[in-house]
């Protein structure tokens, strides 16, 4: 799974980001005012044999562009242990 933004945050895509963040921002109704920077890429494997549960759905709109419709995985942070995830720059292209 896939998320963009803090470390603290708990909504996860099964798919990663798309490449710009424009387009991200666009598909997951991200504001700017929301405080997101979109700098990091959280990427979590669940081992074999493990399992985690969250609540999943589809991300709504926020207005002035941001139409969401991105599928959406909300995970407690607390409940994700630190060795299942491995960060990076997001590299969105500009």
């Amino acid at each position: 799974m896939y998320r963009v933004g803090g470390k603290n945050g708990g909504f996860w895509s099964l798919d990663p980001p798309p490449a710009t963040e424009y387009q991200w921002r666009v598909d997951f109704a991200i504001k700017q005012e929301f405080g997101n920077d979109a700098s990091t890429l959280y990427k979590m494997t669940v081992p074999k044999g493990s399992s985690i549960s969250g609540l999943d759905g589809i991300v709504g709109p926020q207005g002035n562009g941001l139409y969401g419709g991105a599928h959406q995985i909300y995970i407690d942070y607390n409940a994700v242990p630190g060795s299942w995830i491995k960060t990076s720059p997001t590299n969105f292209m500009k």
